[in-house]
Order: C-alpha cells, then structure tokens, then sequence
C-alpha cells in the first residue's frame, strides 16, 4: 500500500515513522561546495531565502561588479557582489585561465553561503578592488558597509579577514558620513604605485579621497579629497573639478588618474603627480568641454560610464558603460572629445542591444586589462559573468575569448557556454528554479521526477533497488536537450512543466513559443507569475518596475503589483 503526498507516491510504513517537526534525512537541490559529490546543505541561505539553482555555489556568480587580475602573483580576483564574497582563481604561469574553478572565497566560509554582514571577514556587496603589488595588499570597496576593507594576500586562506579598514573606525561600524574618516556607499578604487596613494571613489558623497598607504592604519583620515574643496560637503555639480557620482577608477604610470564621472556621462583625467583638494581636471572623456554632460550613445559619447582599465604601453583607455559597452580611446594624443577607435559589445557605435551571446553584454561594470597577454575582462554584471576579450587587435563587436560563471553540464571541468545568463551558472545538474509541480516516485522501474517550474524540464534521479538516492545529481533531463538550456518550445519533447501556464494574452505560438512583445505602456493587466517582454524599456534596474521611453528590449515579470525586471 502507497500514501500520496502532494503529487510524492511513498509506502505507508514511511508514515507510520513520521513525529511532528521530524528532520529530513536527504535533500536534492541545495548541496555544499563538493562538486564531485554533493551533500545536502539544509541552511542554504543568501539574505534570507533560498536561492534557485543552487546558489551561491562554487561555479556561478550573483551580480558580479568587478573583476582584477594579479600577473605577478597569477590570480584572477571576481567581486561577486551579491553573494557577498570574493572568488580567487589560480592563473597558469602565463596568466591564463586554468578549470574555471575558484581556488579559494573571500568573505564567506565556503562557497556554499553567500551572507551579508559587517566584521573583519564579511562583505555586504563588495563593489570594486585594487592591488598593491609593492605590498600585496588587496583593496575591497565593500559598498553596503561604507567602508574599504584591506587584507594581506601574502597568505590567502578561505574566510579570511582583513587586516585594516578604512571609512569606519573599526570592523563591526557600518554607517555612512561626510569627512576625512568616512564614507558613504564607495566604489571604484585605484593604487597609484608611483606616489604609495590609493584612491577610493566615494560615490555617495560625490569625491574622490586620497590615502597615503605609507602610514596605513584602521580608521586613518584620507590626505585629499577630489570632487569637493574639503571633507565637509557632498555637493554634485558640473565643472573641471566636480563629479556626479563617481564610480570607476583607472591610474596610469604617467601619474593619471581617470575617473568614471557617471552622472555626467564623462571621463575626467587628472594629473596627480600632486594632489591638492579641489584641483581641476586636465582633461575630459566623452564631452567637448566641461561644462557639458549630455549622455550619449555615439563614438564620442558616453552614457553613463562605470568602468575604467588602462593600458599603459599601448595609451588606451577602456571606458565600460550603461550602454552595454566598452569603447577604446587612444589617449597618446587625446583632445577633448575626441572619438573612440573601437567598441566591445556592439557591431557599431549606436547600437545598445542587451543580449546574451559570445560578443554582447547586459549591463557592463568594472573591468580590468592584463598587459601582458592584452585581455581585457569585462563584468558582464546582467549576464552573471566576466567575460574576458583579446585586445590585441581589435574589431568592433568581436568575440570573447574566454567566459567565468556560465558553464555547460560538466561539474568538474566546466567548458564556457556564452548563451546562458542566469544566476549561479543556472539552469545546471545540481539546483532547481521553482518546483509547483512536485515530484513522483516510480517505484517499479526505480527513478525520481522532479518538476524544475521555471527551468521548463523535469530532472529525473535514477534510484537503487530499494528506491533511496543513489547520488544527487540526475541522470536524465525532459523537455530540454540539456542540462542548462531553458527555453520554452513546443515539440514532442517540449517543455512540459510551462504549458499548464501557457495563456493567450502573453505568449503567441508559432513553431516556437516565444514570450509577446509589449511596449511598456501597452502591457496587460498581470497575474501573479506571468512574463512577457517589453522592447522600449529606459535603463532597466534589478527589481525595479520597469519605465518605457528607452530602447532597451528586456524580459519582464509581473509581482503582484508591478512589471519588473529581474
């Protein structure tokens, strides 16, 4: 005799073992960083609920803002900011990237938690970071916390804690301020090895500050300040001095310091041979003077800018921008204004597409240029990924080279897959994305169906005679011709979980069940639940209802109240 439990056929002699509030003895879906091997991890958490596909895990990434790459010591750093830690992955000798596994996890324990925290061992969205070479100091902008974290790379273990702070007076302090000895929300951070300076992009207070590394010390007073005349005031403004909030930074070895003016869609350029507060500009990026900041997507312009890298033996300059794109200056003869030479991202220079493919982005942030091999890594941060692009000579809109955080099935030699775009390296073999549909036993043949809702499959466990788990990863998938494709079709072998949801007034069929396209204005009225796609949305922001006006086609969710993107 059999009991149905939901749609889980299992013997009635199980039933007569349960006591209230009993444990579970085995889990699928949510596992611990052992990637040949799972185990269940029953207090998988990522601020405070699960999260699909089995993040935060060792292979994917959550909103990724920055990536660094350390030559000298062969490191590939990624800031995978909304699992909350720093990921570290070993490079060959000549810097090049060896199995796409991180090596070890800053601000966590293990790569299967991803909790945000203050204290010397946490980060609560660490945006940006920086490298001291001369005293292999790594240099964190932990955003939420309002505060630069600085740790001691010269031994590197998991969970590590940082050795000063910078912004609080103390580890556990998180709160905002205007003055010498704080910070609020910083981001884009540059070591000028030249002068022993690094300079933190103070993004909410509208400034740069300058600290002397010679006397590094917790809660130390920055020595200057750009953006502003002194450490009291947070005024935005439009000049040869004033920034709107700042975000990226880049220092070349001539003694210039580029900041991302994003706000003002320019790049500013100081020569910081010597600093004064206040100092004025000695060049502009993406403007033809300084008192103009209209954005633009064009080869002179810019739209909102927030990545910078440089390139000191060739003179380029990397401009990462909201405009789903990174443009190239040559800055050995730059005038004001002046135009890019090449585009990363698009075919052309007006072209924003957002998409999911070997040579696009969705939503470009930090990034950060290898000289010695000329790869340029850009934080595809929508796709969840770094993508990494041989610079050495450019063409408009080429194609990456090498990709972190979106693998095919392979658990323990990931190959790079370019179409896939969600968190975690989602859909994989180990998690699940939503499960409505529940599960069934087949008893007599001995496997396990799992409906994985919104990864459009059912997943199927092959089970041992007595019908226990023989491991946790599953064998066969249905209604996908893999295990990280995603897509909704309608074929002998589709998609079966989504048709059950499948309505008329959000989806059309031909060969293909493809999500209608809306204009932000002309979208329906939503269930909970329900997706469609809107082709003029304006700058897109993570769970936020989405505007129309823009050009930007996007996905779109209804919550309840509101179409959002997600």
């Amino acid at each position: 005799m059999s009991a149905l439990i939901g749609s889980l056929v299992v013997p009635l002699v199980t039933l007569a073992l349960i006591t209230n509030g009993s444990n579970a003895v085995n889990m699928i879906g949510q596992f611990d960083d052992n990637l040949s091997d799972p185990s269940p991890q029953y207090d998988k958490q990522q601020t405070g609920f699960s999260r699909a596909n089995d993040g935060p895990n060792k292979l994917g990434l959550y909103y990724p803002h920055s990536v660094l790459v350390d030559t000298s010591n062969n490191r590939l750093f990624v800031a995978d900011s909304d699992n909350h830690r720093i990921l570290v992955y070993g490079l060959d000798s000549g810097n090049e990237i060896i199995d796409h596994i991180p090596d070890y996890v800053i601000g966590q324990t293990n790569f299967a938690t991803g909790r945000n925290n203050d204290g010397a061992d946490r980060f609560d969205r660490p945006y940006a970071m920086a490298f001291d070479n001369s005293s292999g100091y790594l240099f964190v902008s932990d955003e939420q916390n309002s505060r630069v974290l600085v740790f001691d790379m010269n031994s590197l273990n998991d969970g590590m804690s940082a050795d000063y702070v910078l912004g609080q007076q103390n580890f556990t302090a998180d709160s905002t301020g205007t003055s010498d000895t704080t910070m609020a929300f910083p981001t884009g951070l540059a070591v000028d090895s030249n002068n022993n300076v690094l300079f933190v992009a103070d993004t909410g207070n509208n400034r740069v500050l300058a600290f002397n590394l010679g006397s590094l010390a917790t809660g130390m007073a920055a020595s200057n300040v750009l953006g502003q005349t002194g450490f009291g005031t947070s005024a935005t403004g439009l000049s040869d001095w004033e920034f709107d909030s700042p975000y990226g930074l880049a220092h070349s070895t001539n003694d210039r310091l580029y900041v991302a003016d994003a706000d003002n869609n320019r790049v500013l350029v100081f020569d910081v041979s010597s600093v004064n507060d206040g100092m004025s500009a000695v060049s502009v990026v993406g403007q033809t003077n300084f008192t103009s900041n209209g954005g633009a997507t064009t080869q002179a312009g810019l739209f909102f800018p927030r990545g910078l890298a440089y390139d000191d033996t060739n003179g380029r300059l990397f401009v990462a921008s909201g405009s789903h794109r990174v443009t190239v200056y040559n800055m050995t003869s730059f005038t004001d204004g002046d135009p890019a030479t090449a585009v990363l991202g698009q075919s052309n220079y007006t072209n924003i597409n957002q998409v999911t493919t070997q040579s696009g982005f969705r939503g470009t942030s930090q990034i950060a240029y290898d000289s010695g091999n000329q790869y340029l890594y850009v934080t595809d941060q929508f796709n969840h990924r770094i993508m990494q692009f041989d610079v050495t000579a450019i063409s408009n809109g080429e194609n990456a080279t090498d990709v972190i955080g979106q693998y095919d099935s392979s658990l323990t030699s990931p190959a790079p897959v370019y179409t896939k775009g969600y968190p975690d390296n989602g859909p994989s073999k180990l998690g699940f994305w939503g499960t409505q549909g529940g599960s069934a036993i087949d008893t007599v043949n001995h496997r396990l169906f799992v409906s994985d809702t919104f990864n459009n499959r059912i997943l199927i466990f092959n089970l041992n005679s007595s019908n226990q788990l023989i491991e946790r990863i599953p064998d066969t998938v249905i209604g996908q011709t893999n295990f990280v494709s995603s897509g909704v079709t309608v074929t002998s072998t589709g998609d079966v979980t989504a048709a059950a949801s499948i309505t008329g007034t959000n989806l059309i069929s031909t060969a293909t069940v493809r999500l209608k396209g809306y204009t932000v204005a002309t979208l329906p009225a939503g269930v909970v639940g329900d997706m469609a796609y809107v082709t003029d949305a304006l700058a897109p922001a993570y769970g936020v209802a989405v505007v129309g006006g823009g050009a930007v086609v996007t996905p779109v969710f209804y919550n309840g109240t509101a179409w959002t993107t997600r």
